[in-house]
């Protein structure tokens, strides 16, 4: 998936993301400096190489769909994931700019992690939805991450100064 590398490029402050491609599969990796833990390599995601399949409607996830990467259209409509498990991965980009609002649900399970939301780290704690709101553009993106049967961690990215919002 050739977009990819470049979207982390939109936090601020971050190193230079690099990429590695074997097998029909990207990883993107990211450099962060900070004054307390030195030099960090985070892991951000490993996606194939082209979108999966598209979401344009409401839509319940299996875990059958874990590893595929989804393409956002436009509208107002929920996505509801399973329930979370150990290594269970999800992505979601935007492929047209929003006109609605796009909710991700997990049920009760808790959503945890960090969203850059036009530059600003934002943190997400103990949440149970998390959206792409009417000011999300094209490239920004969403991953979870199955922690344990109770919890998911999220990562994604908007230049919106409301492009994903949290309930």
């Amino acid at each position: 998936w050739r977009r990819l590398g470049a979207l982390p490029g939109r936090f601020s402050g971050l190193g230079r993301p690099s990429r590695r491609q074997a097998g029909g599969m990207a990883e993107c990796w990211m450099n962060i400096r900070t004054s307390t833990t030195g030099d960090l390599q985070v892991f951000l995601q490993s996606v194939p190489t082209s979108l999966t399949t598209t979401v344009s409607a409401t839509r319940t996830l299996t875990s059958g769909d874990s590893g595929k990467v989804f393409a956002v259209t436009t509208g107002t409509y929920t996505v509801t994931l399973p329930t979370p498990a150990p290594g269970l991965r999800f992505g979601f980009v935007i492929t047209t700019d929003s006109a609605g609002v796009v909710g991700f649900t997990c049920g009760t399970a808790a959503l945890h992690g960090v969203v850059s939301i036009n530059d600003v780290n934002t943190q997400v704690n103990n949440r149970t939805t998390i959206n792409f709101a009417a000011a999300a553009v094209v490239g920004d993106f969403l991953s979870f991450t199955g922690l344990s049967a109770t919890e998911y961690l999220v990562a994604g990215a908007t230049t919106g100064v409301a492009g994903i919002t949290m309930a």
